[in-house]
């Protein structure tokens, strides 16, 4: 994020707003040589990742990391954009963003079309949530609900992938676009037996919402080698940009800036 210097020397000046209609506004001066990224994230359901405060901003783990981020790099400028988790894929496939910041994972499908920072900028379990604690593993969901993103998440695509291979004991998924504060209510309320979400979910629930949900790790041999591991998406061909921003997220993991906005959202250091 550049410093802005006086009007009179500037042909366009863009003031970064969050809001809850367009995100980040940002802009670059005419003949300048700063590039504007578009950046998509979905702050619906994401908390503490990106979410909407009580003015209908967007703040969070990820969009303070990525804030620092263009602090730290001279010739690039984000441009936020609020969007639904399934289309800020597609608005990357049809190359109107650039990157996804929204505690994003990797997987063998989405690395084979897009790339990812070398390194995560978060690294948290997955957990089995539920009322009383009794799941311990997938296995221990054949025939129960488990309620699920519907966009192609990680969660769902490992739920789907154990029921592809345990067709005779399926798990019940059940698809949902509720906000994750929603979901973990219905576990609560009987409506549904079990989530699978990061720690950090149902913690942060507990917290907020003096929620009693119990968790159990999910065992790592069903933790789908990344899941637990949060990182920047690029477009295919975005090998400069992707360089650029490996650079930026180093040097806050070095000189402990990670470390202290991973404090600042969950008390903990989850940077590593």
């Amino acid at each position: 994020m550049k410093k802005i210097g006086l009007l009179s020397v500037l042909s366009v000046v863009s003031l970064l707003v969050f809001s809850h209609g367009g995100g980040i506004a940002s802009a670059a001066s005419e003949g300048s040589n700063v590039r504007v990224v578009q950046v998509a994230t979905a702050p619906g359901s994401s908390k503490p990742w990106s979410y909407y405060d009580e003015k209908g901003e967007i703040i969070g783990y990820d969009i303070d990391v990525l804030k620092e981020v263009d602090n730290r790099i001279s010739d690039v400028e984000f441009n936020w954009n609020a969007v639904e988790f399934a289309s800020a894929f597609l608005g990357v496939d049809s190359g109107r963003y650039q990157m996804i910041v929204n505690n994003i994972n990797k997987n063998a499908e989405r690395e084979e079309k897009y790339l990812f920072s070398d390194n995560s900028y978060l690294t948290s379990s997955l957990v089995i949530t539920s009322k009383n604690g009794d799941y311990k593993s997938l296995s221990d969901l054949a025939g129960k609900s488990l309620i699920s993103d519907a966009d192609g998440s990680n969660v769902q695509l490992l739920a789907e992938a154990y029921n592809k291979a345990h067709s005779d004991k399926p798990i019940n998924i059940v698809y949902t676009k509720a906000s994750m504060s929603e979901r973990m209510q219905g576990i609560e309320q009987g409506r549904y037996d079990a989530a699978v979400t990061n720690l950090l979910i149902v913690s942060d629930y507990n917290k907020e919402f003096g929620g009693k949900l119990k968790y159990v790790k999910l065992p790592e041999a069903e933790q789908a080698g990344q899941a637990s591991k949060v990182y920047v998406l690029f477009v295919k061909n975005e090998t400069e940009l992707k360089a650029k921003i490996d650079k930026a997220l180093q040097s806050m993991a070095d000189d402990g800036t990670l470390t202290k906005i991973s404090l600042q959202y969950f008390g903990v250091d989850l940077s590593k």
